[in-house]
């Protein structure tokens, strides 16, 4: 799971989902799980994006994504990155090397 590679003493990663199976199986492994949607501002605010540093957003949908990214943004203005299956590594490894 990403919020596994994200999850350090450094960092407090928050995995966001509307899913109670996913949230579920997340929990189970220790992470820290926000149920909801990354489309709503409260949700965001519960999982801490008013102190994040990063963002990052892997659905199925592109558009889900980067409204998701513009909203971290335009209101908690943090650096947003829309992550695409293959390249998400990439993007975890900028926002925590």
């Amino acid at each position: 799971m990403l919020a596994e590679r994200l999850q350090s003493p450094a960092t407090d990663a928050a995995l966001i989902d509307s899913d109670p199976v996913v949230a579920a199986r997340a929990r189970a492994r220790g992470l820290k799980v926000i149920d909801g949607s990354a489309l709503d501002i409260e949700t965001l605010e519960r999982a801490g994006a008013a102190e994040a540093t990063g963002f990052v957003t892997v659905t199925h949908s592109g558009e889900v994504n980067f409204q998701a990214c513009l909203l971290a943004r335009d209101h908690f203005d943090i650096e947003a990155v829309v992550g695409e299956r293959e390249s998400v590594a990439d993007a975890v490894a900028r926002l925590t090397g």
